[in-house]
């Protein structure tokens, strides 16, 4: 929604779609159910030209979609906003981070979104800790109408686990005081 918001104001015009994989962003970012071309209005959706990994807005806005898993393709092309998805599930997470940072060089304040269940890594403490980063957190009971009954009551048996603090209630969990082992 977001990027959607951006892209309508004019306030940004080249922008990069970072996933795992290439595919990834096709599958999710961009086709997804809640992807860009699924919440885009008719007058305003963009043209998915998939042989040239990208999205042509009709006000000429642009994006481009990478992998992380070739983080180094980011070297070169130049943004001024970028929207990353999955992100601790990347097998590169700072090289992707620090590849895409040099690359959003255009415009007077270059944005980046990330967008993540969060995991116990030690970079996305160190983002979370950055003065120049805003912290955002949900649940996923926050977006129960658009929910599958069926998950909902599957999220039951999570109840008091890692597991639901972690994927349903957005915390970054680092230790467990039942284990006989800690994670460090």
């Amino acid at each position: 929604e977001t990027i959607k918001k951006w892209v309508k104001l004019k306030k940004y015009k080249r922008i990069a779609l970072v996933a795992n994989t290439i595919k990834e962003v096709e599958q999710v970012m961009v086709e997804g159910q809640s992807g860009i071309l699924a919440i885009s209005d008719d007058k305003d959706r963009p043209e998915f030209i998939s042989s040239r990994r990208m999205l042509v807005w009709p006000n000429g806005a642009i994006a481009t979609f990478y992998g992380s898993e070739c983080y180094e393709q980011l070297r070169g092309p130049q943004f001024d906003a970028a929207w990353v998805d999955e992100f601790a599930k990347f097998q590169y997470p700072r090289e992707t981070f620090e590849q895409l940072s040099l690359s959003l060089r255009l415009g007077k304040k270059p944005r980046m979104i990330l967008t993540t269940t969060p995991r116990p890594l030690q970079f996305i403490k160190d983002l979370i800790a950055r003065d120049d980063v805003v912290t955002v957190r949900g649940t996923s009971l926050e977006n129960a109408k658009n929910l599958s009954p069926t998950f909902l009551k599957q999220l039951e048996f999570l109840k008091g686990t890692r597991l639901e603090a972690q994927e349903i209630y957005g915390e970054i969990v680092s230790s467990n005081q039942n284990t006989l082992w800690s994670w460090d």
